[in-house]
């Protein structure tokens, strides 16, 4: 009955032109394979921290020396660490460590960036100019760099670790959502609001922005990736998420002594940081070709 309703020439109503859009964007988004199996695997990894505590086989903080550095075996499928303790489990319960960095530096990075972003490329002249040399000093520092500075300021810790991303973060959203909003200012349909009275705060709101969103959300896929990448350095280096919390790159970092005579210490969560990463990046792939325009359906 959806299909049917998704594939009519002529919408009945904008209920059924949206679920044209979505059914349409699904058909153009699981015709790339590798992307529409990426797609299930975060979602998988989703469940996984949703479900962590009657998933994990054993409690990922119990330590037992007895049981340190065990190899792979029926009761240990990845073995121990350097504690005895499990190491499936702390992957597992790493999963929801790492989608929790993720989901508050998302929070903190998008708006800023798209705030400052869309209000530069309305404004123009001198707000734009201010607020896009604040965007280029932030630019032009390293990134790494300044993000270790603002650890090394705040100490180590998820916090530390969530406000250092975030604010080196958020200049790759605001650059983008300036350049749309340039282009979305100059439509007609801009213009005949602005010559019905709407306000700019009104027209950010429902012209510019959802026009900036599906750019943004493209971006949003390939960072997370990286964000992935940042916050394991940082474990790894000791300055993000402190222990016991299990971590990806701080296990990664606990496993570096043994690497040599028991690999699969770092080499399980390291895997799991590449697998990671590479499904959001495929994830990205597939989004790209859902929202460019050159598409035809």
């Amino acid at each position: 009955m959806i299909k049917n309703s998704t594939m009519t020439e002529i919408p009945k109503s904008s209920y059924d032109a949206q679920k044209k859009k979505i059914y349409r964007n699904w058909i153009v988004f699981s015709s790339n394979k590798i992307s529409l199996w990426s797609f299930y695997f975060l979602v998988l990894l989703i469940l996984v921290a949703s479900f962590a505590s009657f998933i994990a086989p054993h409690d990922p903080a119990n330590v037992d020396l007895s049981l340190r550095l065990q190899e792979p075996s029926s009761v240990y499928l990845l073995g121990t660490d350097e504690l005895g303790r499990d190491i499936l489990s702390r992957l597992i319960f790493g999963v929801r460590t790492t989608i929790y960095i993720v989901v508050l530096i998302i929070f903190f990075t998008v708006p800023l960036g798209v705030a400052i972003g869309i209000i530069a490329g309305y404004g123009g002249k001198w707000i734009d100019r201010i607020l896009m040399r604040l965007t280029d000093i932030f630019l032009a520092l390293p990134r790494l760099i300044l993000a270790l500075a603002f650890v090394a300021a705040m100490g180590p810790g998820l916090l530390s670790l969530v406000v250092a991303i975030s604010l080196t973060a958020w200049t790759s959203y605001a650059r983008i959502a300036r350049s749309e909003t340039i282009l979305i200012r100059k439509e007609n349909f801009v213009k005949a609001a602005q010559l019905q009275g709407a306000k700019p705060f009104y027209i950010l709101r429902h012209y510019v922005l959802p026009l900036c969103l599906p750019s943004v959300i493209v971006r949003l896929t390939y960072d997370m990736a990286g964000v992935i990448l940042m916050a394991a350095g940082f474990g790894f280096l000791g300055l993000g998420v402190q222990p016991p919390v299990p971590e990806w790159g701080t296990m990664v970092a606990s496993g570096q002594p043994y690497l040599l005579d028991h690999w699969w210490v770092s080499t399980a969560p390291g895997f799991a940081i590449f697998i990671t990463s590479l499904a959001l990046n495929f994830v990205g792939d597939g989004l790209r070709d859902v929202i460019d325009p050159r598409q035809n359906y």
